[in-house]
C-alpha cells in the first residue's frame, strides 16, 4: 500500500517551449519503493504548464503553477515556474547597457512576465516581438546575442546618444521589419552580408557609423606586409592596447590609430587595400623598406593624413591620381630605394592638395612636365622633384606660391629657361638646379630674391652674363654655376656688397673675374672657397708664379718670403721655325719696381699652343723669396728688342697694358710639436736624442716644407713621455 510520494525536483524551473522530466517515488510504510505502483498527474494551471502520465513537463507561457502526482491514497506537489527563453538575453541587454540608471525600467529583472517589463512586447509564448527603449538612458553596448530572440521583428532603441559599440551581426538572422536606431553611436560593421542585410529592412532609421575594426585590420597589413620577419613587431596579435603595438599609435580620447610609423622595419610584400580603413589616421611612414606591387589607390581615402613617407620601396607602376583627394596631407615623400620603378607623369590631382607644405619626388622614372595644377599649391614651402625624366620648366603660373623656401629639381631633363618671378619670391632660401639642359640666361631680378642664400646650377646650358642685380640677394651664401659653359662675361660688380658669401664656383663657364681693387679686395676678404678665372687673360702668351702648383685659369695664391718659379707660356698664331725669344719680367711691390728678370732666348721653337707639361717649352726662371710679397704686380715683356716677324701674332706684353697683380699671402709659421716616447720596459733614449737635434731643414720635414703653404717651420720640443710599449729610436709624435 503507497504511504507516501516524493518528486524530484520539488521546485521546477523551465523556459516556455522547453520541457523537464519530474520524476515520483512510490513508498511504502517501510519507505521501500513500489515498482508497480500507478501514478497520475495534473497541472493546476495548464495555460502556464501541462505535464504528461510520465511526469514530462512542458512551458507554456510565463507564468507559476503547480503539478500533483496521486498514487492510491497519497500526493505530493511541485511548485513550477515557466520563464520566457529570452529573459537572459534581456537581461544581457540589461546588465550591457547599465539598466538600473535607465529612465523607465519598470519590470526589468524581476520574476513578472517579460512582456510587462517596460519596452518590451511578448507573443502568447513569451517570445519577444518588439523592443522599443527609444530615449532611455541606455548607456553602452548591445549584447553580441540579440539576435538570438528569434520572433524579434521590431528594434528601436533611437535617442540614446550613449548607447555605443556595433549593431550586432547576430540580428542577421531575424527578421527584422523595423529598425531605429538614429541619435544613437551604434556603427555598422564592413561586412557585405550585413550591409546587405540593412539595406533590406522594409523600416531603419540611423546615420551610418563605420565600426572600429582597426585591430583586424593592422592584423590584414601585418599578414601583406610579411610581419613575422619585421625587425620590430612588438605586441602586433596579441591583446595589448593598439597603442603599445610597435609603431602604433592611437587618439587619447578615441581610441582610434593616429600614427602607422613602420620605417625601416624590413617590411616586405604589398600594401593591401585594407589601408584605407583608419579615417583617423594623421601620419603614414612606410618608408625604406622592401614594399613592392602598385601603390594602392584607396590610400587617396585617408583623408585626415597629414603625412606620408612612402619613399624608398621598390613600387612600380605610376602615381594614384586618388592621392588628389589628401586635403590635409601636408609632407608627402615618394621615390628613390633600389629597384624603384616607379614611372609615368605627375598627376595633375596632386595640385588639390593646398594643405601641402613639403613635396618630395626623387630618383624615379617619372616623366611629362610639372603640372599646371601646381599653382593651386599656395601652403608649399619645399618643391623637390630630383633624379626624374620630367622636361620642360616651371610653370608661369606657379608665380602665385609665396611661401616657396626651396625649390630643388636637379638631376632632371628641364630645359625651359627659368621663370622671372624667381626672383619675386621672397621666402627663397635655396634654389637646386643642376645637371639639366636649362637654357637662357638666369633671370634678370634674381638678386630680389632676398633670402637666397643657395644657388646651385652647375652643368646646364645657361648662357649669357649674370644678372647685374645679383648683389642684392644681401644673404647670398653660395653660389655654383660650373659646367654652364656659355655663361659669360665679367662677374656683376653688385656682388662686392655680398657680405655673407662663402663659396662661388663658376670653372668651365665664360665668366671671369674683374681685376678691379675692389673686386679682388672682396674676393679676398669675403670668400672661403671660389674657383673663377681672372678677366682680362690673354690669348697667345701667358705667364704665372707657382710655388708648389699653379694654374692659369684660377691662380692658387702664393706664400710670401718662399722663392717661385716664373712660367711664360709664348704660342704662335701659325706654325712657325722661329725660337723662343728672350723674355724680360719686372715686378713691383706696392707700386715700387723691386726686380727685373731677363730670361734668355731658347732653343726649342716657338709652339702654336700652351704645353704646360713640358718645361722647356716655356721660358722659365726662379724669382727671389724676397720679391715675393703682399701686393706683388708683375709685366712681362715678350721679345723685348723686337726680333720676331709680327705676323706670328705673338703678344708681345703680358698683360697688354697695366700690371698683373700676383696674389701673395703672409702666412704665420707653422708650429709643430715633437714629443718623444721612452718605454718603461727599455728606457730607449732614442726618440729623445732625436728630437732634440731636429732642425726644421731635416730632410724628414722637406714635404712640409715644400708641399705646404708654410713659409716657416717652427719646432717646439716637449719633454719625454713615459710609454709601457717597446719603443724604438723614431717613437716619436708631431703635433
Amino acid at each position: 500500500m503507497p504511504a507516501r510520494i516524493t518528486l524530484e525536483p520539488e521546485e521546477v524551473a523551465v523556459v516556455a517551449g522547453d520541457t523537464v522530466r519530474v520524476r515520483a517515488r512510490v513508498l511504502n510504510d517501510r519507505a521501500q519503493p513500489i515498482s508497480d505502483a500507478v501514478v497520475t498527474w495534473m497541472s493546476s494551471d495548464p495555460t502556464v504548464a501541462t505535464v504528461d502520465a510520465t511526469g514530462l513537463v512542458t512551458g507554456l507561457k510565463e507564468g507559476n503553477t503547480s503539478l500533483t502526482a496521486t498514487s492510491g491514497p497519497v500526493s505530493n506537489s511541485a511548485t513550477v515556474a515557466v520563464h520566457s527563453l529570452d529573459r537572459a538575453t534581456l537581461m544581457d541587454l540589461y546588465i550591457g547597457t547599465r539598466g538600473g540608471e535607465w529612465t523607465n525600467n519598470g519590470g526589468w529583472g524581476t520574476d513578472e512576465p517579460v512582456g510587462s517589463w517596460y519596452g518590451v512586447t511578448a507573443n502568447e509564448q513569451s517570445r519577444v516581438t518588439a523592443i522599443n527603449l527609444s530615449e532611455n538612458g541606455l548607456n553602452g553596448q548591445l549584447p553580441a546575442d540579440l539576435g538570438s530572440m528569434a520572433f524579434l521583428t521590431e528594434l528601436i532603441v533611437h535617442g540614446n546618444e550613449n548607447l555605443s559599440g556595433p549593431i550586432p551581426a547576430s540580428l542577421v538572422e531575424l527578421g527584422i521589419q523595423t529598425l531605429n536606431y538614429g541619435g544613437t553611436m551604434l556603427c555598422t560593421v564592413r561586412d557585405e552580408g550585413f550591409q546587405a542585410w540593412l539595406s533590406a529592412i522594409p523600416t531603419s532609421e540611423g546615420e551610418f557609423l563605420a565600426c572600429n575594426e582597426e585591430r583586424s585590420d593592422l592584423m590584414a597589413l601585418y599578414e601583406a606586409m610579411g610581419g613575422e620577419a619585421w625587425t620590430e613587431s612588438a605586441n602586433w596579435g596579441t591583446g595589448a592596447p593598439l597603442e603599445n603595438w610597435a609603431g602604433i599609435s592611437v587618439d587619447d580620447s578615441t581610441g582610434r590609430v593616429i600614427v602607422i610609423d613602420l620605417n625601416r622595419n624590413n617590411l616586405s610584400g604589398e600594401i593591401p587595400p585594407e589601408i584605407q580603413y583608419f579615417p583617423h589616421l594623421r601620419v603614414l611612414r612606410l618608408d625604406y623598406n622592401r614594399l613592392e606591387g602598385e601603390i594602392p589607390p584607396e590610400i587617396g581615402l585617408l583623408t585626415e593624413l597629414r603625412r606620408m613617407d612612402i619613399d624608398g620601396n621598390p613600387f612600380r607602376g605610376g602615381i594614384p591620381p586618388e592621392l588628389g583627394n589628401l586635403a590635409n596631407l601636408q609632407v608627402l615623400w615618394l621615390g628613390g630605394g633600389d629597384g624603384n620603378q616607379l614611372s609615368g607623369p605627375i598627376p595633375p590631382e596632386l595640385g588639390n592638395l593646398d594643405s601641402l607644405r613639403v613635396l618630395n619626388l626623387y630618383e624615379s622614372k617619372f616623366d611629362g612636365s610639372i603640372p599646371e595644377e601646381f599653382n593651386n599649391l599656395t601652403e608649399l614651402e619645399v618643391l623637390r622633384i630630383t633624379g626624374t625624366n620630367i622636361d620642360g620648366g616651371l610653370p608661369e603660373s606657379m608665380g602665385a606660391l609665396g611661401k616657396l623656401r626651396a625649390i630643388r629639381l636637379y638631376e632632371n631633363e628641364l630645359s625651359d629657361p627659368l621663370p622671372s618671378w624667381i626672383g619675386q619670391l621672397d621666402s627663397l632660401f635655396s634654389l637646386w638646379i643642376s645637371d639639366n639642359n636649362i637654357e637662357g640666361q638666369l633671370p634678370a631680378g634674381l638678386g630680389q630674391a632676398d633670402s637666397l642664400r643657395f644657388l646651385w646650377a652647375e652643368n646646364n646650358r645657361l648662357s649669357g652674363p649674370l644678372p647685374a642685380d645679383l648683389g642684392d640677394a644681401s644673404r647670398l651664401n653660395t653660389v655654383r654655376l660650373n659646367g654652364n659653359p656659355d655663361l659669360s662675361g665679367p662677374l656683376p660688380e653688385s656682388m662686392t656688397a655680398l657680405e655673407e658669401i662663402f663659396e662661388l664656383q663658376a670653372a668651365d663657364t665664360g665668366l671671369c673675374m674683374p681685376q678691379t681693387p675692389a673686386f679682388r679686395a672682396w674676393l679676398e676678404s669675403a670668400l672661403s672657397k671660389y674657383r673663377i678665372r681672372t678677366c682680362g687673360a690673354e690669348a697667345h702668351a701667358e705667364a704665372y708664379l707657382t710655388q708648389t702648383v699653379q694654374s692659369r685659369d684660377y691662380p692658387v695664391p702664393l706664400v710670401a718670403g718662399e722663392e717661385a718659379l716664373l712660367r711664360v707660356f709664348v704660342t704662335s698664331e701659325q706654325e712657325t721655325g722661329a725660337m723662343m725669344p728672350p723674355v724680360r719680367a719686372t715686378f713691383f711691390v706696392d707700386g715700387a719696381e723691386v726686380h727685373v728678370e731677363d730670361i734668355p732666348a731658347g732653343s726649342s721653337v716657338i709652339p702654336t699652343e700652351v704645353q704646360e707639361g713640358e718645361l722647356d717649352l716655356s721660358p722659365h726662371a726662379i724669382i727671389p723669396a724676397e720679391v715675393i710679397q703682399p701686393g706683388l704686380e708683375m709685366v712681362v715683356e715678350v721679345d723685348p728688342d723686337g726680333t720676331l716677324d709680327p705676323n706670328l701674332g705673338v703678344s708681345k706684353r703680358v698683360p697688354e697694358t697695366g700690371r698683373s697683380a700676383v696674389d701673395v699671402k703672409a702666412v704665420p709659421p707653422m708650429y709643430l710639436t715633437l714629443i718623444p716616447f721612452v718605454s718603461t720596459v727599455d728606457n730607449d733614449q732614442g726618440a729623445v736624442t732625436l728630437v732634440s737635434n731636429a732642425d726644421p731643414d731635416d730632410e724628414i720635414f722637406w714635404q712640409t716644407n715644400n708641399y705646404l703653404p708654410v713659409e716657416e717651420l717652427e719646432i717646439i720640443r716637449h719633454a719625454s713621455v713615459r710609454s709601457t710599449r717597446t719603443t724604438s729610436s723614431r717613437s716619436w709624435a708631431g703635433s
